[in-house]
């Protein structure tokens, strides 16, 4: 231990002495007021006397912990300690394939290094066998080091194994699209924006019609919007004031149905949805959903709202995913096809037909982040 005494006009003053001769880690032991005589002129003034010290095995606080972790063999060690892990990781999702559901890796079909890509790109054991392989490959009873290629091959698979709906061709026949989901997911900004993109992008004349009275302030936003657009607007309380809101809009293109959004544990206001849309004309009926939602939370409410004839599915607030696993597992379980995905609150542009491509972007958006926190390796998509 190193002990030394300073001497300064005041408090401030001393402890920057120590601090600049002994360094952040030294203690004060002790404080005292000295009077100086030794000034001249027959004057003395009170100065501060402090006493430091500093323990050499400083070098273990916290301070000093910290400084050391930039040292280059910690970092060495450090990447060694990392990549141990991935190679424990990739040997248990390994014997993690050889168990699943009492099966064996010749039974599902799938090489081992297949399934360790797939979980490392968020499938959940149970959805891997419902992904299609295209280029099926020989069960292998040890686990290979990575391949780029492989990992692709994987990725390509899984985006292949999603439905993505075609873009519907009007041909003279009028089209009727309904959008139903939970409360939160954006419904009406989703229709506003495919409103804006019929209207003027492709030149149709389009109608709009809410069945949405339950929410505050539903019907004035919506009318915003149509005001903004010109676009023609009837709310309707019920099935029979549907009904004659079509039989108006019967030279429409296209007509827009607004419904209100409903838990997906509320069985019975899902029901009045349905009768609310029970009129006799077609309706195609898109099933929106958030994709920052979880996947148990996503199938409930496909389960709940599963008593609509649904078509197909609407994904908002890519956004504001980093992870989208819940989705794609949600997209591999439900056979029904994919339509749209929203970016944004920007009316019209935040919106896009769903593609593969987009998919694989987003499995790999989830892939990314984890490389990057791991100083990993990133791989890019490159097939549409």
């Amino acid at each position: 231990m190193n002990i030394k005494t300073f001497i300064a006009r005041n408090s401030r003053e001393a402890l920057q002495k120590v601090k600049e001769e002994m360094g952040p880690d030294a203690v004060i032991l002790k404080t005292r007021t000295i009077v100086n005589e030794g000034l001249g002129h027959g004057t003395a003034r009170e100065q501060i006397e402090v006493t430091a010290a500093i323990d050499y095995d400083a070098a273990l606080s916290p301070e000093r912990i910290h400084r050391d972790y930039e040292d280059k063999d910690f970092q060495k060690k450090w990447e060694q300690l990392e990549s141990r892990l991935r190679e424990i990781t990739h040997f248990l999702m390994a014997l993690e394939a050889t168990t699943i559901h009492g099966c064996n890796l010749t039974d599902l079909c799938v090489p081992r290094n297949h399934y360790v890509y797939y979980r490392h790109f968020g499938i959940i054991p149970e959805n891997i066998h419902l992904i299609e392989q295209h280029k099926k490959g020989e069960a292998t009873q040890h686990t290979r080091a990575l391949s780029r290629e492989e990992m692709q091959e994987c990725l390509i698979d899984i985006v292949r194994s999603i439905k993505i709906a075609k873009e519907s061709t009007l041909r003279d026949r009028q089209r009727i699209y309904a959008f139903v989901g939970p409360t939160g997911v954006g419904k009406t900004t989703t229709m506003a924006k495919l409103a804006a993109i019929y209207k003027v992008k492709k030149k149709l004349r389009v109608a709009l019609v809410t069945v949405d009275t339950y929410r505050i302030g539903a019907v004035a936003q919506l009318q915003t919007y149509a005001r903004i657009m010109g676009l023609p607007l009837e709310v309707a309380d019920n099935s029979a004031e549907l009904r004659a809101a079509l039989e108006r809009y019967r030279g429409a293109d296209v007509i827009l149905i607004d419904t209100a959004g409903r838990s997906p544990n509320n069985r019975e206001d899902v029901c009045r949805i349905g009768e609310a849309l029970n009129v006799p004309y077609p309706i195609y009926h898109y099933l929106v959903l958030s994709a920052n939602t979880e996947l148990e939370s996503l199938l409930a409410a496909e389960k709940a709202f599963r008593l609509l004839p649904l078509k197909s599915y609407i994904f908002t607030k890519l956004d504001e995913v980093m992870d989208g696993s819940s989705m794609i597992n949600f997209l591999l379980e439900r056979k029904r096809p994919v339509s749209y995905f929203t970016t944004g609150q920007n009316v019209p542009e935040d919106i896009e037909l769903a593609t593969r491509k987009r998919l694989g972007e987003l499995i790999l958006r989830r892939n990314r982040v984890r490389s990057i926190e791991r100083g990993g390796e990133v791989m890019h998509y490159g097939p549409s």
